[in-house]
């Protein structure tokens, strides 16, 4: 989680005045070697010090050091640090729910127009979304998930009765919407679980999964961009009230923004290079980079509705018009050009 903090630690006054210099910490739970870290964070270390005439620093933690992706709404809220990124998946019984519409089945087609159609979405639900001592600052998505698996399958009929990873309540209804059985596995367990017979498919994005070398044990991949994830750069509103006021307009206006579009164009910078690396190592592990017909893709699609049904149901059950919400949605998928999943 990406953090910001006053010199002298997280939530303190940062009075940035004459000769003074404001030290901002920002941590991630990812290695220094994911792609967040040389295409967005680096960059954006480099963009405050320069756009602030040298007066806002920042020094970079890694590895979790400062903070895990489950508690960065506490510690926002708290002042343990300043920025961090919400992953809204993780907070499905908060403000952050209406954002987690970007991570049904089929909501981008790629991450170019998926980062388009989510700031759009962001930008009119803004309130909606605004979680007390948390000032949010944009949204990316990531690549969009394509299947990993044991064995080929190109068809709805292949994958029924598969074990599929899955994750959370939405993962799983789609998976047995589809005839498949879901297994709760974590991410960073998705290798050993292949490798063991645990599942036998693993939606996950190419970007990812090369990180996870997830292709070694699992080298067949249909490219259905199924789904992806979503982040939520975020600013701990007591740093936000800290600064004076030019900073304050620096960081509303252009670093805030920024933040969220170095990130954006890092999942489509780092997609299209595995999509030119993936089939080469599938090959030399045995399997091949199948495409799905569009015949076929429309059954996958067609499995989603459920799925979308349900979050509509959640989304009322927490105060939100959910029929609303997925009706808005679906208009920004047709005015960006793409398909629309579902009815609305």
């Amino acid at each position: 989680m990406l953090v910001l903090s006053a010199c002298g630690g997280g939530g303190g006054q940062a009075k940035g005045g004459a000769g003074e210099t404001i030290t901002i910490k920002l941590a991630t739970p990812t290695a220094g070697s994911h792609h967040w870290s040389k295409n967005a964070l680096l960059p954006w270390q480099k963009l405050v010090e320069e756009k602030t005439n040298g007066r806002v620093k920042v020094q970079l933690y890694e590895g979790g050091t400062l903070g895990t992706f489950n508690s960065v709404l506490t510690d926002l809220q708290g002042g343990l640090y300043d920025v961090g990124m919400v992953v809204p998946s993780y907070f499905m019984n908060s403000k952050m729910y209406p954002l987690s519409i970007l991570t049904l089945a089929f909501a981008y087609p790629d991450p170019a127009t998926g980062g388009k159609i989510g700031a759009e979405f962001f930008q009119k639900n803004a309130d909606k979304v605004k979680i007390d001592g948390v000032r949010n600052l944009g949204v990316a998505v990531s690549d969009s998930y394509v299947f990993f698996s044991t064995k080929p399958i190109k068809t709805l009929t292949d994958i029924k009765g598969m074990k599929i990873r899955a994750q959370g309540a939405a993962d799983a209804e789609i998976v047995k919407a589809w005839g498949g059985v879901p297994v709760n596995v974590p991410v960073q367990e998705s290798y050993e679980a292949l490798q063991k017979g645990v599942v036998e498919v693993s939606p996950y994005s190419s970007v990812g999964a090369l990180g996870l070398k997830i292709h070694e044990v699992a080298p067949y991949l249909l490219d259905t961009k199924a789904w992806g994830t979503v982040t939520v750069p975020a600013m701990s509103e007591k740093f936000h009230a800290s600064l004076p006021d030019d900073l304050k307009k620096v960081f509303d206006q252009e670093l805030g923004p920024k933040l969220a579009e170095l990130m954006q164009q890092s999942y489509i910078k780092e997609e299209d290079a595995a999509r030119q690396q993936l089939p080469e190592l599938l090959k030399k592990n045995g399997g091949d980079w199948l495409s799905v017909s569009s015949a076929d893709l429309a059954q996958f699609k067609a499995g989603s509705q459920s799925q979308w049904d349900v979050w509509i149901k959640d989304a009322n059950s927490k105060g939100y018009d959910g029929q609303g919400l997925v009706r808005s949605y679906l208009e920004l998928m047709s005015a960006a050009g793409a398909e629309p999943p579902v009815k609305g």
